[in-house]
């Protein structure tokens, strides 16, 4: 009804609930709401100070044009045993008659009735309409109507077509009704017509959760009974048609239409609520399942690691035992060296002699076999590296799968909710990673790294500070040789002079420091190859878990999104609550 019609406690209650519309409207906006139900909900919004709007509907031949028809006493609208209404007709007060064609789907007539004053009629087409475009604008006139004038027929009463709709209705928009069951001429009997009413008043409460208020009538009686007119009483006591035209024309004329003008609203926000809160609760639940399937990714990286670092630990534990048995190699060729005799004594004073026998008896393959034992370890960690990725992929495709396959009811349609999408994206970019994946060039890197930090440790890499792996050791041999060099020729007395003392003490030395120097060997080379390695797997576990990282950012996103969402829904139902207090406190509650 027109601002100016309204009273100033009424004005400030509708101005409360425009704005309370309007942060539910935001909010459905955010949550990604479908324009079939922000779109109403905005134009509701936009006309919450219209005239009190009457919104009649039912089945093409249960008889809607000609109630109209009975309510004004004059044909209004045409009336036929096939459907008449072809267009959405809007029925508004005029001093002078008026039709015209607002668009190829609504028409508006005016008349000058008294209870136009305060209301606009629509009078829609059958639900049964085959024409599409009939029922979608019947169904754009519904959440902005105040009372919503159901008409079914004795004949026919709710049909599927008027369950579904109904079901529109009430549980879309929480729209109250009125029903008119029409025809009621003819029934055989009272009992006959009470048979209907119950079965009505029966489904029609199991339908909409509550009991409606039923007007049965025979229009046709009552059109006949005071058309152009006429005043035949009989006919209009047994058309039955008095009780709906007073509720018509005076309770939706008193403060029983203002009532229901401010109540329509808040219905309508209280039904938009729930359907939130039914939509938040399911986001809710899949969301406990993201997090599950992401929680069994995170503890699938999280157990790999381990399998990751065992995966070289045998190669590395080679490259260990190698050096062991070159420890025990070069003890034996010290104690077999070091000694006082003119054979040994060449050998030793001839330096270069000496590495070569060294070299063979000793190192001999030794750095061979670490970069080989290094390329092992770095191919064993490929390898488990390869299937970590297979399995997630894998695992994420299960999960995906499963929640497809689960037969649970889609989410509410009425939302935009993009949560398959960034499933199916992350799925699709996990599988292309794995299919990219240079696998070649990933190993021939971490084999680089590997190689160059035992080679930093051990002094054979390019630049590298120390004097390498061979020259390490022949330290030891050092003092040695300047021992032998104070002393001449190998004469008998320098023999028995070297054999009693000298020697000994340096043979111990030299077993001493190169055992010392193949134990920090084994210690660095171990040390150097894990920290590389270790380092690779962590690299390794980054890079895999950064495919799955959009959806670990989608759930935490949601995870706010859905918090905030119900925090903001619970405040809302709370103010629909108090002012719904207001409005029973200031004008009553509708009696409908």
């Amino acid at each position: 009804m027109p601002m100016q019609l309204l009273g100033e406690q009424a004005r400030t209650l509708l101005e409360e609930e425009r704005d309370l519309l309007q942060r539910l409207l935001d909010l459905l906006r955010r949550l990604g709401g479908d324009e079939e139900v922000v779109g109403p909900l905005s134009e509701m919004v936009e006309q919450l100070d219209e005239l009190f709007l009457l919104v009649i509907v039912g089945e093409f031949n249960a008889g809607k044009s000609t109630v109209v028809n009975a309510l004004f006493r004059d044909t209004v609208m045409e009336q036929g045993p096939v459907p008449t209404t072809a267009k959405i007709t809007l029925i508004r007060h005029g001093t002078s008659p008026l039709n015209q064609q607002i668009s190829e789907f609504l028409e508006e007539k005016r008349i000058d009735n008294p209870l136009l004053q305060n209301l606009t009629i629509v009078d829609t087409p059958g639900t049964n309409s085959i024409v599409q475009q009939h029922q979608r604008i019947t169904e754009d006139f519904i959440p902005r109507s105040d009372l919503v004038l159901f008409v079914t027929s004795f004949d026919r009463p709710l049909t599927e077509s008027e369950r579904q709709f109904l079901s529109y209705i009430r549980e879309d928009w929480g729209r109250r009704l009125v029903v008119v069951l029409n025809k009621a001429d003819l029934a055989d009997s009272e009992s006959d017509l009470e048979t209907v009413e119950t079965y009505l008043k029966t489904n029609l409460s199991e339908l909409l959760g509550t009991e409606p208020t039923i007007f049965p009538v025979s229009a046709k009686k009552a059109f006949d009974a005071r058309r152009d007119g006429r005043e035949q009483e009989e006919l209009w006591h047994e058309s039955r048609f008095q009780a709906l035209e007073s509720f018509l024309t005076e309770t939706l004329s008193g403060p029983e239409r203002l009532a229901l003008k401010l109540a329509a609203p808040l219905e309508t926000a209280r039904t938009r609520i729930r359907r939130l809160e039914d939509h938040l609760e399911e986001r809710r639940e899949l969301l406990t399942k993201d997090e599950r399937t992401l929680q069994e990714l995170r503890d699938q990286v999280d157990a790999s690691q381990d399998r990751l670092i065992q995966s070289y630990q045998r190669p590395i534990q080679r490259i260990d035992e190698r050096l062991v048995r070159m420890k025990a190699r070069g003890i034996r060729f010290l104690e077999d060296t070091i000694r006082a005799s003119v054979s040994k004594i060449q050998l030793m004073r001839d330096r270069e002699r000496l590495k070569a026998t060294f070299r063979d008896r000793v190192i001999a393959d030794l750095e061979r076999d670490i970069q080989d034992a290094v390329d092992d370890a770095v191919d064993a960690l490929m390898a488990q590296t390869t299937n970590l990725r297979a399995g997630l992929v894998q695992t994420f495709s299960q999960r995906v799968h499963e929640v497809q396959e689960s037969g649970r009811p889609e989410l509410d349609r009425s939302f935009d909710y993009d949560r398959s999408d960034v499933v199916r994206a992350t799925l699709r970019e996990a599988e292309a990673s794995l299919e990219e994946h240079d696998l070649q060039a990933e190993t021939g890197r971490m084999m680089e790294n590997a190689h160059d930090a035992v080679q930093t440790f051990l002094g054979t890499g390019a630049g590298a500070a120390g004097i390498g792996l061979i020259g390490g050791l022949l330290l030891v041999l050092a003092p040695v040789l300047d021992v032998l060099g104070g002393f001449g020729l190998a004469t008998g007395a320098v023999l028995a002079i070297l054999g009693a003392s000298v020697l000994p003490r340096q043979r111990k030395k030299a077993i001493r420091e190169f055992s010392e120097h193949v134990d920090g060997l084994r210690e660095g080379v171990r040390a150097s190859l894990e920290s590389a390695l270790e380092s690779d797997v962590d690299d390794t576990l980054e890079r895999v878990w950064a495919t799955v990282e959009p959806y670990e950012t989608f759930i935490s996103n949601e995870r706010a999104t859905v918090n905030a969402a119900s925090e903001e829904v619970n405040d809302l139902r709370e103010a629909v609550t108090r002012l719904e207090q207001r409005i029973e406190e200031t004008v009553g509650s509708p009696g409908v």
